[in-house]
């Protein structure tokens, strides 16, 4: 079975929600990359990428968005500060890995608003 951060990564909400809907244990905090910080919480992958549908996903199955990523600089430590930062996807462009919408400014600044929406702490 595929990490649950591979779905988040790339977007793919309805192998996600097939995951979610098998009560399988969730891991919050995965180990994806080499290189990236120890752990990256499954919520971050969804702020990274303006997955919005993938977001709504999590956190209707109260999975975390104010998890801490360790050793990520200057890209902030929770979902929230990345769903903010600054984008480096080119908006109607089609990444070949992304199964569903491409990365996005615009999309990011929903995924902003659902967490705060979801109750994060902006301070």
């Amino acid at each position: 079975m595929e990490p649950l951060h591979t779905y988040a990564w790339c977007g793919d909400a309805n192998r996600l929600r097939i995951r979610l809907g098998k009560g399988i244990p969730v891991d919050h905090l995965e180990h994806p990359h080499t290189g990236w910080p120890k752990e990256v919480p499954v919520s971050y992958w969804a702020a990274w990428g303006g997955h919005v549908e993938v977001m709504q996903l999590l956190i209707e199955h109260g999975i975390p968005h104010d998890l801490e990523v360790v050793g990520n600089g200057e890209r902030g430590i929770y979902a929230l500060h990345e769903a903010v930062a600054p984008s480096d996807w080119e908006e109607g462009k089609r990444y070949r890995w992304c199964v569903g919408p491409s990365p996005s400014g615009s999309r990011k600044r929903r995924v902003a608003e659902l967490i705060l929406e979801d109750g994060a702490d902006y301070d």
